[in-house]
């Protein structure tokens, strides 16, 4: 039997907050009106076709345990961190893409620079790149959560109560790991 995951619509997890979707009407409305982000660079392979990146839609990371977005940095190699969500701030908005690696992208949409992370356990954004395997994540687990890992490290997302965000060694039993994936506009 296979179970499948959906993003959760807004009025799902904010069934009270009628404003909610005002906000995601405009943001959607603003997002039209500038267009995807735009794409990473390609990877391009010696005596292969080159890579197409896809774009998979748009998303809210939201942290499972404290309700916190994950915000995007404001610039190369800027830490990111997870704070209140501000549906009117795109540092909160991610763009989903395809990877050559079979993981995804994440793009946000305020700086246009991808989540990146290293083996140390810092997470941070710096510009996107195809051929940069720690810029590639999976989302797994069942339910209204999931864990997001990165490729290459094995470590996943994962932050606390004071806002810090970093990966860590998996745990699916850590609710700090856990994020609930909220479609944007």
């Amino acid at each position: 039997m296979m179970i499948s995951r959906r993003l959760l619509p807004a009025r799902a997890l904010f069934p009270r907050r009628r404003w909610l979707t005002a906000i995601a009407g405009s943001l959607c409305a603003c997002a039209l009106a500038i267009g995807p982000a735009v794409a990473p660079a390609s990877a391009e392979v010696p005596g292969a076709a080159p890579f197409s990146p896809v774009f998979l839609g748009y998303v809210y990371l939201i942290q499972f345990n404290t309700q916190h977005c994950l915000y995007g940095g404001n610039g190369d190699f800027t830490a990111v961190n997870t704070a209140g969500c501000n549906f009117l701030d795109f540092a909160i908005l991610w763009a989903r893409w395809s990877t050559p690696f079979g993981g995804e992208n994440l793009e946000n949409v305020g700086n246009f620079q991808c989540l990146d992370s290293n083996a140390a356990g810092d997470d941070y954004t710096d510009p996107c790149n195809w051929n940069n395997e720690y810029q590639s994540w999976t989302f797994g687990g069942l339910g209204p959560a999931s864990t997001i890992q990165n490729q290459v490290t094995l470590r996943c997302l994962d932050g606390n109560s004071s806002g810090s965000s970093y990966t860590s060694l998996c745990n699916w039993n850590n609710l700090y790991q856990n994020w609930t994936e909220l479609e944007g506009p």
